[in-house]
């Protein structure tokens, strides 16, 4: 069955439209001059769209391809608020503003989640998740997306490396980062003065030398601490840990990346939260 035509919708026809820069500046990442988070989110997807707007995040705007509106115009158009600037792509134009190699035919532009500091230690207690150097976006989606099902109370991004809102890592996350309370910190040192003052006990994750998850407390105010699996974690994270956890493999295997040694970790920590008062 054909879409109806929406009023809005804004046929897009050159490289050099407005609307198509706009979403082409958000998939690069450009942002303003000493803005530590992104003012726009590039959302990819039917699946990440739809997981927005049932969380109630306002959308700005939405590009499809002829095929994307012919598939999904009919159940996404009627959610759209009028303020929504909707347009359409042929796919050699659609493709400058989509991250994935196989474009699923819909994009959109929205603002990301604010987490205040408030909001963000509001727990009394919590398991935070915390994140340094992470290059793959990946690796990062997949850890919000576990932090989310373990029951983590927010994640903490340091320093250099992949964002929290780049595209694939959104798209890893399956919707998690635009639910979980997020923050961005610019240096180990920004995280420790917040994280000591209200008396977190920081594990970090080695992959030898520690001790395994089953020995260690993780009841109360815990952050899980994952570096990269090619230079872990930085010394000063390493320095102000009360415990160094490992996860017990065979030999043969030196590592894991870090999205699965983080969501074993998360797993064990949340079966223990459970299980002892």
């Amino acid at each position: 069955m054909p879409v109806k035509t929406d009023s809005r919708l804004v046929q897009i026809r050159t490289a050099q439209h407005p609307l198509l820069r706009e979403f082409r500046q958000v998939l690069r990442g450009e942002r303003k001059p000493g803005a530590q988070s992104p003012e726009r989110i590039l959302l990819e997807g039917p699946r990440l769209i739809a997981e927005a707007l049932r969380d109630g995040r306002q959308l700005e705007a939405v590009l499809f391809t002829p095929s994307g509106l012919a598939q999904q115009g009919a159940g996404l158009l009627p959610q759209l608020s009028k303020h929504v600037a909707v347009a359409q792509a042929p796919e050699n134009l659609f493709a400058l503003a989509a991250d994935a190699e196989t474009p699923s035919g819909v994009v959109a532009l929205a603002r990301p989640p604010e987490t205040s500091p408030e909001k963000f230690w509001a727990p009394a207690e919590g398991l935070y998740l915390v994140t340094a150097g992470l290059q793959d976006p990946g690796n990062l989606g997949t850890l919000a997306r576990a932090a989310e099902a373990f029951g983590a109370a927010g994640l903490a991004r340091i320093g250099p490396g992949v964002g929290l809102w780049h595209p694939k890592t959104l798209r890893a996350s399956a919707g998690s980062l635009l639910r979980l309370p997020a923050r961005d910190y610019a240096s180990p040192e920004a995280w420790m003065e917040e994280a000591q003052a209200r008396g977190l006990q920081c594990i970090a994750a080695v992959p030898r030398h520690g001790r395994p998850p089953e020995e260690i407390r993780w009841q109360g105010r815990v952050a899980l601490l994952i570096g990269s699996e090619a230079h872990g974690l930085p010394r000063p994270l390493l320095r102000a840990s009360a415990e160094q956890v490992i996860i017990p493999m065979q030999p043969a295997v030196e590592s894991l990346n870090a999205g699965v040694a983080g969501a074993i970790l998360l797993y064990a920590a949340a079966r223990a939260r459970a299980a002892r008062p």
